[in-house]
């Protein structure tokens, strides 16, 4: 069983995975205590999957705008529920809020691209 950078844990987006590696391990662990094997982990929510794939979207089009995101995303949150975003535990009133603090018109393009991206890909499947 796979974790951290192996076990794709890794934000393409942030770089984060510490604290998502920890919490697998807990989870692993709390999985084989209470079930005699390490596979009863929950998966991440998959709308974290899309924000990362939106947030890559928007950098590899217009890196530019990257700084003035993440200043945003900062100065605009407060840290807890930053760190909840990125350890993908926060509830999704949180994500909205998040994604609400930053200009939204980008992230609506990104996110048809990213869904237009995965529907080719199926086609092709």
């Amino acid at each position: 069983m796979r974790i951290g950078t192996k076990g794709g844990r890794v934000k393409g987006s942030t770089g984060f995975a510490f604290f998502r590696t920890v919490s697998d391990a807990s989870a692993i662990v709390d999985s084989l205590l209470r079930l005699g094997h390490p596979f009863g982990v929950a998966p991440t929510p998959r709308r974290y999957h899309t924000f990362d794939a939106m947030l890559l979207s928007l950098l590899d089009r217009d890196p530019d705008r990257g700084r003035d995101i993440f200043v945003d995303l900062f100065e605009k949150n407060p840290l807890p529920r930053i760190w909840r975003f990125l350890d993908e535990t926060g509830t999704l009133k949180e994500n909205i809020a998040l994604m609400a603090s930053v200009p939204w018109v980008p992230f609506i393009a990104a996110w048809f691209e990213v869904k237009w991206r995965r529907l080719r890909k199926r086609v092709r499947s």
